[in-house]
């Protein structure tokens, strides 16, 4: 008797043990390279392919672990959107469009979508355009107004100089105090994305990716940017570019962004697609297929 009470103490004690892993394996944090990227890339191929049900089971997947982001080419939110009008779920819609806003998106840009049209009907769409107005106010303290100022002006200068007569060493002194500034902001803020300084506008330019090309800082970028990506702070592309922009000296490139490029321009091209699913980034073939369905996309509007 004694020993089938200890044989069951011991079961339940296995049990236990596994609803632990499995609740501590579901609350671990989402590393966007791994649980993020990959679902959402097939996720907007079905999209542009018009196959709603494939892709809103892809987010599904990936919203079970991470939250969605708002990647340049993707928008992930506002494609969301669009599939749950599809499937009739106006207020779901509504919900991925609210947290869209909340990080600063133009609400014009919604009221342009044809796609959208539908919820203009919604009494919660007008709650959308206040709440817009509220967030990108600046007398209120949505984001850091003056940091996303200070970041206005460096990307400013930094594209003034590139077109002026200024000589190489004039050029590298204002790159050298931008760097600078950069990590400072990277060490006390994080990466300033659209939840601290708020989302892009069409006349300002907060996107600091084309400044950081003009840094040379590799090992102190690399590390703190692959860092960043993991957590969906920063978009892979941006450590893409601050490579293969260094890697212009060798005219021989890691990631392979510019179309200009071949193949025998790719440091060993034949492991060029895991290097850029290392970093998040979609498959050479995968981009290509994208872009093309995004093209036709929009052209044929």
């Amino acid at each position: 008797m004694r020993s089938f009470a200890l044989c069951i103490a011991y079961i339940l004690l296995i049990n236990l043990a596994f609803c632990q892993k499995v609740i501590l394996d579901s609350c671990k944090e989402c590393n966007y390279i791994n649980d993020y990227y990959p679902l959402i890339y097939k996720a907007q191929l079905k999209y542009l392919q018009e196959d709603l049900d494939s892709a809103f089971q892809y987010i599904s997947k990936a919203k079970e672990k991470c939250e969605l982001l708002n990647t340049p080419d993707i928008l992930e939110r506002v494609m969301y959107a669009e599939i749950l009008i599809d499937r009739k779920n106006y207020n779901d819609a509504l919900e991925s469009l609210e947290e869209l806003i909340r990080v600063g998106f133009p609400f014009e840009f919604l009221e342009y979508n044809e796609a959208l049209k539908i919820l203009k009907q919604n009494r919660k769409w007008e709650d959308l355009r206040k709440l817009s107005l509220q967030i990108n106010a600046r007398e209120n303290n949505f984001f850091n107004w003056k940091l996303r100022d200070e970041i206005l002006e460096m990307v400013k200068v930094d594209q003034l100089i590139r077109r002026s007569n200024m000589d190489y060493e004039e050029r590298q002194k204002i790159d050298s105090v931008h760097q600078k500034r950069i990590k400072e902001i990277f060490e006390t803020y994080g990466y300033p994305n659209e939840k601290l300084i708020g989302f892009r506008k069409p006349n300002e330019r907060v996107d600091i990716t084309i400044m950081l090309m003009h840094f040379n800082d590799l090992k102190y970028f690399k590390p703190k940017l692959l860092g960043f990506i993991k957590k969906g702070d920063c978009n892979p592309y941006t450590m893409a570019s601050i490579v293969d922009s260094n890697d212009r000296q060798n005219k021989l490139y890691t990631y392979g962004i510019y179309s200009s490029v071949d193949s025998t321009q790719i440091i060993d091209f034949p492991n060029l697609n895991s290097r850029r699913k290392a970093l998040g980034l979609r498959t050479l073939e995968n981009h290509v297929k994208t872009m093309a369905l995004i093209e036709k996309k929009y052209k044929s509007k």
